[in-house]
């Protein structure tokens, strides 16, 4: 931290927020002195810079912009002298657009480490004072940020000292922080903090719905808010039931539809079925015509038999159709349909021939018919088929889905009705053998 530009010996300090609030604060008259409760930042790439202090006076809590104060002054000494500013006295306390309070909206508050893939909670906020200004650039979410606050972090550090163990900050840079608010700030705006929207998009379902689960109903919400339809579809089908509904029961009906439509069939029943039939109904007057007629269908199956766990996304093609169509074909609608590992052939009455894996397409020659591929001795489900069975067969053949047809009168091809995929049937099959249990 050597050398000059302004700062004597020192390039620039690196200062938390919980040492500068209570501090004296030097003002003009009439307000004489006053105390530190807060700082102010604007939102800007790569980090949000402090742009005014919050003090309260006799006068009540007032703005103290920060070109007033040397920044130097927050990082040395006892006292900010603000007594000498040009630009006339403080001024009663507001927010301009894209500011936000910083111990305000951030202290003991939840946050995304997207880095992490995990929420935490912040104890303290690092700041990095230079001649630039005063910005903010890491986030404590560690005991010893809890420690400092409460006073008692030197204490304690002594302590470690004599056990030889060295206590450590846990630092998350800002960039690797989504901030949870949604709330109103002051000046009534809405506050979202520097960091890149994509960096939520960029986890895994997974690890997002981890993320929601750890987190409280307003945090889940402003979590929601920021994802497409698609990724919120995705997370939607990996959280717990609770969750999901409370998440939806708080979205409007129109965006809960553009959510439902992004669903597989099966999981958009399961969630719609949780809600109270008049939200449920609600929802589906927006749902997209044929995205409800499948919904709706395969809401009249019974619970615990194939045609509840059931999609209707799959890929057919005809007989005729070659292994080189069948790839255009998955191509097409590889980024709408999940179970692309086979491609169906039926017949123009849509009954189902037999059953082409995508290996068996990919090593096939180019110009190989589907009816010459594939296997024609098929394994298939009823609508009514019970869980327990749709579990059998999926252990006995390892099949990653398995086709439902019509029960028909005769042993014949029947028509094909949709897909049961190992992945969505696996938490009805533990349900299913756990209340058998």
């Amino acid at each position: 931290m050597a050398g000059i530009n302004g700062f004597g010996a020192h390039t620039h300090f690196l200062v938390y927020v919980s040492r500068l609030l209570g501090r004296k604060v030097d003002l003009p008259e009439p307000h004489v002195v006053g105390k530190l409760i807060d700082l102010v930042a604007v939102e800007q790439p790569p980090y949000p810079k402090v742009t005014a202090l919050v003090v309260r006076s006799r006068a009540g809590v007032i703005r103290v912009d920060l070109e007033k104060v040397a920044p130097a002054a927050l990082a040395l000494g006892r006292r900010v002298d603000a007594s000498q500013g040009a630009a006339g006295p403080p001024r009663q306390m507001m927010l301009l657009p894209g500011e936000f309070r910083v111990h305000s909206l951030l202290m003991d508050k939840q946050v995304v480490d997207v880095r992490g893939a995990k929420v935490v909670r912040v104890n303290d906020v690092q700041l990095l004072v230079d001649q630039r200004g005063v910005f903010l650039v890491h986030v404590d979410v560690g005991v010893r940020g809890l420690l400092r606050r409460i006073g008692v972090e030197a204490a304690l550090s002594r302590l470690g000292a004599v056990f030889g163990r060295k206590g450590r900050d846990d630092l998350v840079s800002w960039k690797y922080i989504h901030a949870l608010t949604g709330s109103p700030v002051e000046n009534g705006g809405q506050v979202r903090l520097s960091v890149s929207q994509q960096a939520l998009h960029e986890l895994h379902p997974g690890e997002l719905a981890d993320i929601l689960e750890d987190l409280d109903r307003e945090g889940r919400i402003a979590v929601v808010s920021q994802m497409s339809p698609e990724t919120a579809a995705e997370v939607l089908e990996e959280v717990d039931d609770t969750v999901s509904k409370s998440i939806v029961e708080q979205l409007p009906a129109e965006v809960a539809a553009d959510i439902v439509e992004e669903m597989e069939p099966a999981e958009a029943v399961d969630l719609l079925s949780d809600l109270p039939q008049d939200q449920a109904e609600k929802i589906m007057k927006h749902v997209e015509k044929d995205e409800a007629e499948d919904i709706r269908k395969l809401s009249s199956y019974e619970e615990g038999t194939a045609g509840s766990l059931m999609s209707t996304d799959f890929i057919a093609v005809s007989p005729d159709a070659t292994a080189l169509e069948a790839i255009d074909e998955l191509r097409r609608k590889a980024a709408d349909i999940e179970a692309i590992y086979y491609v169906y052939v039926t017949d123009p009455e849509g009954r189902l021939l037999r059953v082409v894996s995508l290996r068996q397409i990919v090593i096939a020659r180019p110009a190989a018919r589907l009816k010459d591929v594939g296997e024609e001795r098929l394994v298939t489900l009823f609508p009514d088929t019970p869980v327990r069975e749709v579990a059998q067969l999926f252990e006995k053949f390892g099949f990653l889905f398995l086709p439902v047809v019509e029960r028909g009168a005769d042993d014949g091809p029947q028509r094909m009705l949709g897909v049961v995929g190992l992945q969505h049937a696996l938490d009805r099959i533990h349900e299913h053998f756990g209340q058998e249990g």
